[in-house]
């Protein structure tokens, strides 16, 4: 099960973000509006969210309020990570996903 969630701050919300994605088994989590900044204290809300079993590749919005987007995805799947689209306006994050061996573009 693949999600899309605009949670508006993971910095104040992972239990909520961690109860959602594992009580209801999401396999993928598009987030938007993390509200990551880039900086050094990211590291704790981002150790906070990511739970045992998932990892959380996210773009932060830099000299701006608001903003970032991830991908948080069992660790199970296959997500080959690529440069992000470089854009002044938004954040990105650009993957390509292996499902049954065979690569989704």
């Amino acid at each position: 099960e693949c999600v899309l969630i605009n949670f508006r701050s993971t910095c104040n919300k992972t239990s909520r973000i961690n109860d959602y994605i594992v009580d209801d088994q999401i396999e993928v989590a598009l987030l938007t509006e993390t509200s990551l900044s880039g900086c050094e204290m990211d590291q704790k809300h981002i150790g906070d969210v990511t739970q045992s079993g998932y990892k959380f590749p996210h773009k932060a919005r830099t000299g701006k309020r608001g903003g970032g987007v991830g991908i948080m995805y069992r660790d199970d799947i296959r997500l080959e990570m690529h440069s992000s689209i470089k854009a002044k306006s938004y954040e990105s994050v650009h993957v390509t996903p292996t499902v049954g061996g065979s690569s989704v573009h």
